[in-house]
C-alpha cells in the first residue's frame, strides 16, 4: 500500500488490529469485555492499564478519550447490543483523558465525536448539553493556556448563529452582520462574535 510513496506514512491501527504492521495503535471502548451488559469501571481501568503498559514499548503512544458507549444495534435490529459504558456525569471522559495523559500519549483521539449509533458522542446533545465539549476545553486550557482564549460561552456561538440566521432569513442587513459573526469565529476572535450576537 505504501510502495512508491517518498515518505512512509505512520500507520496507527485500532488496538488488536494489524499491530505487527503499525507504528502504534490506539485504545477503543473494550465492549467485547462487557458481555452485552454494563462494562464495569474496574474492567475499563484494567483494559486501559494493560493497553498503555504495552504501548510503552512503541515509539509513539496514542491514547483515546471517550465519554461513554451505548449502542443502538439491538434497537435498530442490526445485532445484539455490545453493552454499555456509563457516562457517570462526565467521569468516564475525564478518566479516559487522564489515563492517556498519565501515560504520556503523544496524540489523544477523541472517540468518536459524533457517533450517535454507539453513544460515544462528544458534540452537544439534548441529553448532555455542552458538558463533554466543556470537559475537553478544560483539559486544553490546563495543558496550555497560552493564547487559548476560548470559554464555555464560546462553544454556544455556532448554534446561536444558526438560530439567528433562521430567525432573520431574508433580512439582508442582518445577514451581513451575521456574516461578520461567522468570520470572527473562524478567524479566532470569539469575543467579537459574541459582541455582535449580543446585539440581537
Amino acid at each position: 500500500m505504501f510502495s512508491g510513496l517518498p515518505e512512509t506514512p505512520a500507520l496507527i491501527t485500532l488496538d488488536g488490529h494489524m499491530d505487527w504492521a503499525a507504528l502504534s495503535s490506539y485504545p477503543w471502548p473494550p465492549m467485547s469485555m462487557a458481555g452485552g451488559i454494563e462494562l464495569a469501571p474496574a474492567v475499563l481501568e484494567s483494559y486501559l492499564d494493560l493497553f498503555y503498559r504495552n504501548a510503552r514499548r512503541r515509539d509513539v503512544i496514542v491514547g483515546s478519550a471517550f465519554p461513554a458507549f451505548h449502542d443502538i444495534y439491538a434497537e435498530a435490529g442490526v445485532r445484539s447490543s455490545y453493552g454499555y459504558i456509563a457516562p457517570r456525569d462526565g467521569e468516564t471522559l475525564r478518566f479516559t483523558f487522564d489515563a492517556a495523559l498519565q501515560n504520556n500519549a503523544s496524540i489523544i483521539q477523541l472517540v468518536t465525536w459524533n457517533d450517535y449509533g454507539e453513544g460515544t458522542i462528544i458534540e452537544p446533545t439534548e441529553e448532555t448539553g455542552y458538558q463533554y465539549l466543556e470537559i475537553v476545553q478544560q483539559y486544553r486550557t490546563e495543558l496550555d493556556n497560552q493564547g487559548f482564549v476560548y470559554t464555555a460561552d464560546h462553544l454556544r456561538l455556532p448554534l446561536q448563529l444558526f438560530n439567528l440566521r433562521k430567525t432573520h432569513a431574508g433580512e439582508a442587513d442582518v445577514k451581513a452582520r451575521l456574516d461578520e459573526v461567522f468570520e470572527a469565529i473562524i478567524t479566532g476572535d470569539p469575543d467579537t462574535a459574541m459582541d455582535i450576537i449580543n446585539e440581537f
